[in-house]
């Protein structure tokens, strides 16, 4: 059998250099917009960014988590540009979802990415959301280390 289908984790990628998770660690977070660490999406062709949601805290009357990739040409994000057609929005506890990215229709020169974190809450008494995202590269021409 081919490696592809027995090892397919070689062809790969899930963390980042320090072995953080690329996406969004789970959290409570409150209202507004987040930012996941920077992660190298240099030589990927493509991604799944997939996103999920938890239990939610304070009763909130409902709830959105919006997810989505921002992309740089530098790890400090100086000027980030929203990926189109990147975008994962769930409603509610305990749902998941997930979109699949094309990184090799990215103009040249963007060699990080992170994922953007929006939450919307509305009613409860200081409700939070459980957030957290995941993104995995593949596509490479050589195997990822």
């Amino acid at each position: 059998m081919h490696a592809s289908s027995t090892n397919i984790g070689a062809y790969l990628k899930t963390v980042g250099a320090s072995a953080a998770i690329q996406g969004v660690e789970p959290a409570a977070k409150s209202a507004g917009t987040s930012y996941g660490a920077a992660f190298s999406i240099e030589e990927a062709k493509s991604c799944v960014l997939t996103g999920a949601t938890g239990a939610a805290t304070g009763t909130p009357d409902s709830y959105t988590v919006t997810y989505s990739l921002q992309v740089s040409a530098d790890e400090a994000f100086t000027v980030p540009v929203d990926v189109t057609s990147s975008s994962v929005a769930l409603t509610a506890d305990s749902k998941a979802g997930e979109v699949d990215v094309n990184l090799a229709a990215l103009a040249s020169g963007y060699f990080y990415a992170r994922v953007k974190t929006v939450v919307a809450l509305t009613g409860g008494t200081t409700p939070t959301a459980l957030c957290a995202a995941s993104v995995t590269l593949g596509g490479f021409q050589n195997l990822p280390v």
